[in-house]
């Protein structure tokens, strides 16, 4: 049953309920861990008007995910159940050519020197609920959908490219 991950920045207002329940959800220590999800209100002028930017940041688990292929020891994979990038930590060696890899600046690195980012609540979705990102989306900017179709595992690769296309601009995407 794997699933497919959207973010639908138009629908974001930045109000941050999805990154307070992940780090709810995953127990962060928000003093020593890296948050697995950012949130951001960019603006930008622009020929006389403003344009403001609401952005929700964390692993959109991509469908051609760029941190799998660089990974020398193999730990960060897909996991074919759920169509979602894991890591196995007990793997990694810290190198960080995943997060230099990812375009979101989605991969953290804990005070063990190790790789992590969001799982995509894995254990929620295998019990038949929601991500808790995605529950407290009161706009249902984030969305995981259930496809029958391997091939669309993942997350939209166009809804990855324009994130990463706003996170650059205001340069954020390394963080």
């Amino acid at each position: 049953m794997p699933y497919k991950v959207k973010y639908d920045q138009t629908k974001c207002i930045s109000c941050g309920t999805c990154m307070i329940a992940c780090i709810d959800q995953c127990d962060v220590d928000v003093d020593t861990c890296p948050l697995h999800r950012r949130v951001y209100t960019f603006d930008e002028a622009a020929d006389g008007s403003e344009k403001i930017y609401y952005v929700s940041v964390g692993c959109l688990h991509c469908h051609e995910a760029a941190c799998i292929d660089v990974c020398p020891k193999k730990c960060i994979y897909r996991d074919e159940e759920l169509g979602l990038v894991r890591i196995d930590r007990n793997e990694c060696i810290g190198c960080k050519l995943c997060a230099k890899a990812c375009p979101l600046g989605a991969i953290a690195f804990t005070e063990d020197g190790k790789a992590i980012k969001c799982d995509g609540c894995a254990e929620r979705l295998k019990l038949g609920l929601a991500p808790a990102c995605e529950k407290a989306c009161q706009n249902r900017a984030i969305t995981y959908e259930y496809t029958d179709r391997a091939e669309e595992a993942g997350g939209d690769m166009e809804d990855v490219k324009r994130l990463a296309g706003i996170l650059k601009r205001f340069d954020k995407s390394g963080e």
